[in-house]
């Protein structure tokens, strides 16, 4: 069984090493929905967004099989279109061509104050964004550059 080649491990190595040290008790949001679905997110400075859904949990019977919807969640990230490096089936390159896997489901739109305005989190899934992995609109963020 070759776990390298999973859906969103690629992806997730190179957003754990985009992160380096900031990950390193370097959370500035957390936020956890009590809507017993099983959503929860959390940011890292203004360079980095994660969310998760956990699915359903047919032992406690909460949850939900659905896609989550991130509309009008706060990522406090720059306003631009994201590729969610969750998503990778393949090594994720070092820097980004504009294209996002060829998978549009896999694009994040945040808008200029930071709320996400396009973007949905698979059952049993996870959305992982990156400054650097991002077309930025005419953003005047100051960028923590790590």
């Amino acid at each position: 069984v070759c776990e390298h080649r999973w859906q969103g491990v690629a992806g997730l190595v190179r957003f754990r090493r985009l992160l380096g040290d900031l990950a390193h008790g370097g959370v500035t949001r957390w936020r956890l929905w009590s809507d017993k679905s099983g959503h929860a997110a959390f940011g890292l400075h203004n360079v980095s967004f994660a969310a998760l859904n956990h699915g359903y949990n047919w032992e406690t019977r909460t949850g939900s099989n659905n896609s989550w919807s991130l509309v009008g969640v706060d990522a406090y990230m720059p306003q631009g279109t994201y590729c969610n490096l969750a998503l990778a089936s393949q090594p994720v390159p070092d820097s980004w061509d504009g294209s996002c896997f060829h998978d549009e489901a896999a694009m994040v739109v945040v808008d200029n104050n930071g709320t996400i305005i396009e973007g949905k989190v698979p059952p049993t899934g996870v959305l992982a964004i990156h400054v650097k992995y991002a077309n930025l609109h005419n953003s005047t963020a100051d960028i923590l550059v790590i």
